[in-house]
């Protein structure tokens, strides 16, 4: 309902606030290039992935090209095609159950172990109110703890399956404009048998974009949520033809093989439904964000909305919202503070 609705805006620091007292957790988008420049050498030393082998070599030349830059977000805006689907293709095998394996130290909701989204669930009791969140994470810890309370969720504009009617599912709706680990994308090739044009979530015509030659390229790519898997890299097929995920890959003017339009409605449908909010809480979003991130971080947190609550642990994070706000109430001890408030 209009002027009902309450936004839970959670970025990179609620992650790692909510997973304060465990060991094993996500990589910052700051970090997350060194840590695949890392894996490579140890995962080129497991015997079972050898048929893998290949891919793991093809994504880590596009980090040894780009050696200088260690911001994830940054990076893929400025990949072009076949470099950013080798680099996705390492991401899937670093991040699927194949990194089970090797006990990797990360864990970006594979694993269901109750950490402080749990208890913030509880707080503000979001099953049963008007909440809609949106999440800046590529990771899947916050949406494990709606499966651990069993709460349904839908991901706005990437159904669980294709022909999916979201707008009759029950379930808190997500918005991740970043996308997600879990977010995928495949080609649809009617359109190169003359069928008529795909039609998007709002049964729209879609537009394509077209190479030199005039053939679209990408070719629509059906996106979808699931959970991280493996096989899609295991399938020999050129870049075209390969399902990857859809992580970080928007950013103004640059074209994207992970459908930019439907990013692009994720963050404009996430902006409206804030101009109508009568409350926000934010945790761990920094109101200066990467280039890359189009400034859509600040225009969210600059919505004028009247209930205002701001979670960080960093003092200059804090007065900048100040700045911004007036009557912001401000948890400058993080998480934890919000959580026993």
């Amino acid at each position: 309902m209009a002027g009902k609705t309450r936004i839970l805006f959670i970025g990179a620091g609620a992650s790692l606030g909510a997973r304060s007292t465990h060991s094993k957790r996500p990589p910052l988008g700051l970090q997350l290039c060194d840590w695949l420049r890392e894996q490579i050498p140890l995962l080129q030393k497991e015997a079972y992935l050898v048929e893998l082998h290949q891919i793991i070599y093809e994504g880590g030349k596009v980090l040894e090209k780009h050696s200088n830059e260690n911001r994830f977000e940054t990076l893929v805006s400025m990949l072009d095609r076949d470099d950013r689907v080798s680099l996705q293709r390492l991401l899937q095998i670093c991040f699927s159950d194949l990194s089970e394996k090797r006990n990797t130290e990360i864990d970006l909701g594979c694993r269901s172990i109750p950490d402080g989204y749990d208890d913030l669930l509880d707080k503000l009791n979001i099953g049963s109110g008007d909440w809609t969140v949106i999440s800046l994470n590529y990771d899947l810890l916050f949406e494990e703890a709606f499966r651990r309370k069993d709460i349904a969720l839908q991901y706005q504009h990437f159904p669980f399956s294709l022909g999916q009617d979201q707008s009759k599912e029950p379930g808190v709706r997500i918005y991740k404009p970043h996308g997600s680990i879990n977010f995928f994308a495949k080609p649809d090739h009617r359109i190169f048998h003359h069928e008529p044009a795909p039609e998007d979530d709002r049964g729209q015509p879609t537009h394509y974009d077209f190479d030199e030659e005039g053939n679209p390229n990408p070719v629509y790519p059906i996106v979808f949520a699931g959970l991280p898997g493996a096989a899609n890299v295991l399938t020999k097929v050129d870049s075209s033809h390969v399902v990857f995920p859809v992580m970080a890959n928007y950013t103004r003017g640059k074209k994207s093989d992970a459908n930019l339009r439907t990013l692009e409605l994720v963050r404009q449908d996430a902006l409206t439904i804030a101009k109508n909010a009568e409350e926000i809480i934010v945790i761990g979003v920094k109101p200066i964000g990467e280039p890359a991130d189009d400034n859509f971080a600040h225009e969210l947190l600059s919505l004028p909305i009247p209930k205002y609550t701001y979670v960080t642990k960093d003092e200059a994070d804090a007065s900048v919202i100040r700045l911004i706000h007036r009557n912001v109430r401000i948890c400058q001890n993080g998480l934890n503070e919000f959580l026993t408030s």
